[in-house]
């Protein structure tokens, strides 16, 4: 079912707000596998939904593996983890549409960048209360083969190629 995660015994449907249109970019050699983040540390600001931040993301392709993005119109299903009891947990998802737009197709030599904006009163608060503290952004539904035609799609890229070094949230 595209769209949706089960976290923590809750069907949540994810839906990720772009804040630009997402666009395929060409990676440099030296450039890390997994996501990255335009900064390290992100304040939470006041806005119409309550706080929030924007988070300029790259999502890169392993040299040998070709991904496939699922997204509905543009929205990629993200989220933040956060550090509990020596794991990473899922703390926040955003929410998405429920429609498969075709796949976003990131090769072993290129990277995927898109503006994820977290606004705790758009998506799925998993681990109350989401306020400042350490995290990491993590991609869902990035896969390592495609079929629309079965179900599920395709085979999830691993957690680790998925996901940020920690970030700090302030408030």
């Amino acid at each position: 079912m595209l769209g949706m995660r089960r976290i923590a015994g809750v069907t949540v449907v994810v839906l990720g707000v772009a804040g630009c249109a997402p666009r395929p970019e060409r990676a440099s050699a030296a450039a890390p596998v997994g996501v990255t983040t335009d900064r390290s540390r992100y304040e939470l600001t006041a806005g119409p939904y309550g706080p929030e931040t924007r988070i300029i993301a790259t999502f890169r392709a392993p040299p040998d593996t070709t991904a496939w993005i699922l997204h509905c119109n543009g929205a990629i299903a993200w989220g933040l983890q956060r550090m509990k009891q020596g794991t990473w947990q899922d703390a926040w998802v955003a929410m998405t549409n429920q429609c498969l737009s075709p796949a976003i197709v990131v090769r072993g030599d290129s990277s995927f960048v898109d503006t994820l904006v977290f606004t705790q009163s758009a998506g799925a608060v998993i681990d109350a209360p989401i306020g400042a503290g350490a995290y990491r952004v993590v991609f869902y539904n990035v896969l390592t083969s495609f079929d629309p035609a079965r179900r599920p799609f395709g085979p999830e890229l691993p957690i680790e190629r998925r996901v940020s070094e920690p970030i700090a949230l302030d408030e």
